[in-house]
C-alpha cells in the first residue's frame, strides 16, 4: 500500500481508475485498488521529439478519457496523450497560447474548452 493523493480528478472506465498524483505519477488500478500501471509522466516526455520538460508544459490542471486514450490538459495549454492499456504516451501538443480554466467537454464529435481569456476552442 502508497498513499497517494490525486491532483486533477479521477476517471472510471469499466473496472479501471485512472488518476494522476501530486507525484506526478500517472496511475491505472483495478476498482478493488491494485495498480496496473503507474507512470511518471515527465520521463515520458524524453521518447517524444521535440523534447518537453515540466516547466514548458506546466501543471496539469485535467484528465479525461476519451477515446480509449488518457488527455492530460495543462496550465500553459498542453495536451498530452496517454495509451489506457499500458500508459504509453502518443502525443504531447501545445493547442492553447493560454492554459485552460475548465474541463473539455466531448459533443458530436467535438471536443470544446475554455481557455484562460475565456475564449471557446473547438477541436475535431
Amino acid at each position: 500500500q502508497i498513499p497517494i493523493t490525486v491532483s486533477p480528478k479521477l476517471d472510471i472506465s469499466n473496472n479501471f481508475i485512472f488518476g494522476y498524483t501530486d507525484n506526478k505519477l500517472l496511475t491505472c488500478l483495478k476498482t478493488n485498488g491494485d495498480i496496473l500501471w503507474s507512470t511518471k509522466i515527465f520521463n515520458l516526455s524524453s521518447n517524444i521529439s521535440p523534447k518537453y520538460d515540466e516547466d514548458e508544459i506546466g501543471t496539469i490542471s485535467s484528465l479525461v478519457l476519451a477515446n480509449n486514450n488518457i488527455m492530460l490538459f495543462s496550465s500553459k495549454g498542453y495536451l498530452l496523450e496517454f495509451n489506457s492499456k499500458n500508459g504509453q504516451i502518443i502525443s504531447i501538443n501545445k493547442i492553447s497560447k493560454n492554459g485552460f480554466v475548465t474541463d473539455p467537454i466531448f459533443s458530436e464529435g467535438n471536443m470544446m474548452v475554455f481557455n484562460s481569456k475565456y475564449k471557446l476552442l473547438i477541436f475535431n
